[in-house]
């Protein structure tokens, strides 16, 4: 094996190129703080450990969270970005690899450039632009390369779900008959997200099965079966003593919350049950027919377990109305299917009608050159993520409360409850506020806890936070109770809400945007 990827030097170093220079979002992005705050909690940064989430709720990650608090107190905060490429890395060098193992062309050298070239161009920003520039219909690129319910293998952030990119080499080593090194992976895997507990499961179900079925070797399926248990145990175990169901009630409450308040869009099948997850649905179908007739049944056998059990949990979820498979969201296991429909079939398509017109040096560097532009509109699409929010007008306010924030801060702010599209500039305040100013919350939308006795607290926080903003009004005599309740100290606000007998209480700070007053607890 070392010998093939000593062959692939110039593959290995484009994908490393792909890898360094696909799209990033900047360090602490919302999405990438909801999932590292209790790893924050227990570093040196700033106040995250005072913060409610970070100190008083359960770490539904705590491997990741390990690799952020050492990060912050041992290294420098640039290397998330060197885990994020090498995860992608992982990623695009293991899909190619594995569609070589498809194509059978390891003879053929500018061809196996020209099927990189391929899955490169699928995931290149480039993708993006024409179809958003040109045809205005942003929403096909998204239907290329993700899952359906908003769910994608590749983020521009390293967070814990980045991870399931481990079941890409998972499959590439059972396909070379690698069968302790593909259940590692997989045990990464469910290590890092729990989540990945039923893609995981299905993968290896499917390599038990090929063995037993098709190679009549039950040894490598009892091998396997052990294997897997044995690796995936300490989450199991883990998530099972510290997320069992505090009551029948509770757990059943939170999940209510969960599935129609906080995460509707991932949960609710009226969100992503439409025509193009059935148009996917139907290229999947074609695909497995594809690899059956062309009798490619070792990759055949992963892709249609995995796919009748996403159907089947996935049906099971939604027309029992079960709301513990729903939030287990069998669903999520199409972002490791779909990929393989533009891909396979893009480099299929490269290998019949390529293969002898590509055997010139001159063919060759056009190709190597063609993937270098490639990768550089990943650079300008990280360049453009990280400058999106500099036309917002809360930097300043940002600004003062880092620099004059305490140790026992407790900010209140505008919940901004799935507010985009009405107010994007309060909406963002909400959800940078917390990484930008490194001080400590009441309560955060974005930032949401796992277990049930918590999902209940954090939603009262919000009932809370939405009833004080109601109708852009806040009364200071009516919140007195509230205020030495959770020991808040100060608030923010925007100056266009009306704020009432709040002589008490002294504006430390006023831009033309925003306000902040300090708390008088006496």
């Amino acid at each position: 094996m070392i010998k093939k990827f000593k062959k692939q030097y110039l593959s290995i170093s484009l994908c490393l190129l792909f890898a360094i220079t696909y799209p990033k979002q900047f360090l602490l992005y919302p999405s990438q703080t909801s999932h590292m705050i209790w790893g924050l909690g227990k570093s040196n940064l700033d106040y995250f450990y005072k913060d409610w989430m970070a100190a008083e709720t359960t770490n539904p990650f705590p491997l990741f969270s390990i690799i952020v608090q050492l990060t912050y107190n041992y290294g420098y905060e640039g290397l998330f970005y060197v885990y994020h490429s090498i995860l992608i890395f992982f990623f695009i060098f293991f899909i190619f690899l594995i569609c070589l193992e498809i194509l059978k062309i390891d003879k053929q050298k500018n061809l196996i450039l020209f099927v990189l070239f391929g899955i490169i161009l699928l995931y290149s920003p480039f993708i993006e632009i024409i179809f958003n520039n040109l045809f205005d219909i942003s929403k096909y690129f998204i239907f290329l390369t993700n899952g359906v319910a908003g769910f994608t293998l590749l983020l521009n952030t390293f967070e814990p779900a980045l991870f399931g990119i481990f079941l890409i080499p998972s499959i590439y080593f059972f396909l070379r008959e690698r069968i302790l090194l593909s259940i590692f992976f997989i045990g990464l895997t469910c290590n890092f997200h729990p989540i990945y507990f039923i893609p995981s499961f299905l993968l290896t179900l499917s390599y038990g099965l090929y063995f037993l079925i098709i190679k009549k070797d039950i040894k490598k399926f009892i091998l396997i079966g052990i294997t897997s248990i044995l690796i995936v145990l300490p989450n199991l175990i883990y998530t099972y003593l510290v997320f069992k169901p505090t009551s029948n009630e509770i757990i059943e409450k939170s999940r209510d919350i969960l599935i129609n308040f906080r995460i509707p869009h991932h949960t609710n099948p009226e969100y992503f049950l439409g025509k193009i997850t059935i148009l996917k649905t139907f290229l999947t179908f074609l695909l497995l027919l594809y690899l059956f007739l062309k009798r490619k049944l070792k990759i055949f056998f992963p892709l249609l377990i995995l796919s009748l059990g996403v159907f089947a949990l996935s049906s099971f979820a939604i027309m029992f109305n079960n709301k513990f498979l729903t939030l287990m969201m069998p669903w999520r296991s199409t972002i490791i299917i779909f990929p393989f429909v533009p891909i396979v079939f893009l480099t299929a398509f490269f290998s019949k009608f390529f293969s002898k017109k590509l055997e010139t040096s001159f063919i060759k560097k056009i190709i190597v050159l063609t993937i270098f532009i490639l990768c550089m509109f990943g650079v300008d699409k990280t360049l453009k993520n990280v400058r999106e929010f500099d036309n917002f007008n809360f930097w300043n306010v940002y600004d003062y409360i880092y620099e004059n924030k305490s140790i026992n801060d407790i900010y209140l702010i505008h919940p901004s409850i799935n507010n985009k599209s009405v107010d994007p500039e309060l909406s963002n305040f909400s959800e940078l506020f917390l990484t930008k100013t490194g001080a400590s919350t009441f309560v955060n939308f974005s930032v949401h806890p796992f277990k049930d006795s918590d999902i209940i607290e954090w939603y009262e926080r919000i009932k809370i936070a939405k009833e004080i903003f109601k109708n852009n009004v806040i009364d200071c005599y009516d919140l007195e109770e509230i205020l030495l309740k959770y020991k808040i100290t100060n608030i923010v606000i925007k100056n266009d809400i009306n704020i009432f007998n709040c002589e008490k209480h002294k504006r430390v700070y006023l831009d033309d945007d925003y306000s902040v007053f300090s708390i008088n607890q006496g």
